[in-house]
């Protein structure tokens, strides 16, 4: 079962890659400039920077140095992060890291990248490491409701837009050297930030879906939308879809 998941996850990577060169004209009318214009209408609770000055637990002999922070999300609730530091005090590169989604491990959450993180401080990269709607544990996905999708979509593409901003306030983070990296949801929602944000230099992105709404009808706590319904709630997300917006982004990928 989990091979064919994996070969799944394989095969929907590479149809998320060649779509981006079949885009539609339409594209450029519901492109970066709609989703920017959507986004922006989209009201969330009151958003503040956490400190990042201090209170940070240092790990001397492994060279790097971290912080559990927690800040608030579009919808109210709490995101929890990790922030993971060189000891170092010069100009840094930067990282945003976005997990992945997988019920039956430990990683589905903001852990993922942890040890890799630990690894980057010692080469002197800086990285943020976030929740997300789809933590386990922590988030709410299993228990969503699909008619709020679309909303809780456009409330995560907001909450990695903020994630954005504590990025670049981490100390010392040379602010024109972000980069992004993100594994399944991570790596979906990671080529919607690209085209709507242009501070990253390069990006990873692995396993990726071309149509975000093909995963969300996998179920949720109130069922799939079926017919007609099906219809009406694919089309929601025309303009969001990451094979729309991925031709966007100014980052290496």
């Amino acid at each position: 079962m989990m091979l064919k998941l994996l070969l799944l996850r394989a095969v929907l990577f590479c149809l998320f890659f060649m779509s981006v060169n079949f885009v539609s004209a339409e594209a450029e009318i519901t492109g970066k400039e709609k989703v920017t214009s959507i986004l922006s209408a989209v009201k969330c609770q009151d958003f503040n920077l956490p400190d990042l000055n201090s209170g940070y637990e240092k790990h001397e002999s492994e060279a790097y140095q971290i912080k559990d922070i927690e800040y608030a999300a579009c919808d109210g609730k709490k995101i929890q992060a990790y922030v993971v530091r060189p000891l170092t005090n010069s100009k840094q590169a930067a990282i945003l890291y976005v997990h992945w989604l997988d019920a039956n491990t430990k990683d589905s959450n903001r852990t993922q990248f942890l040890e890799e993180a630990k690894i980057m401080a010692t080469k002197g990269v800086s990285s943020l490491l976030i929740s997300t709607f789809w933590s386990i544990p922590g988030g709410y996905y299993f228990e969503r409701r699909w008619q709020d999708d679309y909303q809780n979509t456009l409330h995560q593409l907001k909450d990695l837009q903020h994630a954005v901003e504590i990025l670049k306030s981490i100390p010392n983070v040379d602010s024109n050297n972000l980069h992004f990296v993100g594994h399944d949801y991570g790596a979906t929602f990671g080529a919607m930030l690209l085209s709507v944000d242009q501070s990253f230099n390069s990006a990873v992105l692995m396993a990726a879906i071309a149509d975000i709404s093909d995963w969300y009808v996998y179920g949720s706590g109130s069922g799939v939308p079926q017919a007609n319904e099906l219809d009406k709630f694919k089309q929601q997300f025309h303009s969001v879809n990451p094979h729309r917006l991925i031709q966007y982004s100014n980052a290496k990928i």
